[in-house]
């Protein structure tokens, strides 16, 4: 599984903890006490990568139905992230950004 920022993953394993819940921008900007367009990016991008699915009302978002095999891997990831939050947090910048490149 591959996490694009912090705030992804931060956002994923919110989602995660009560995966058949659904939370909008405002509760997801609340809940991780960011901006709300920081908020709405990260949402946008996560339901882009299939990770997340929206509701019919266009508002909501829920976790995607993920394969076993994404599952287990977000699973571990938050374990790895509650355990080993720095060696995480390292690894997540210490990939190449996209963003520099283009």
């Amino acid at each position: 599984m591959c996490v694009a920022s912090v705030g992804h993953l931060e956002v994923l394993l919110l989602f995660q903890v009560e995966p058949t819940r659904t939370w909008s921008a405002e509760q997801v900007n609340v809940q991780l006490r960011t901006s709300l367009s920081w908020a709405e990016e990260r949402l946008r991008d996560l339901l882009t990568r299939g990770m997340l699915e929206i509701d019919e009302n266009g508002r909501t978002f829920r976790l995607a139905r993920l394969d076993a095999s994404m599952q287990a891997d977000l699973e571990a990831l938050a374990v790895a992230y509650r355990v080993r939050r720095v060696a995480v947090i390292s690894e997540i910048y210490a990939k190449p950004n996209e963003k520099l490149r283009t």
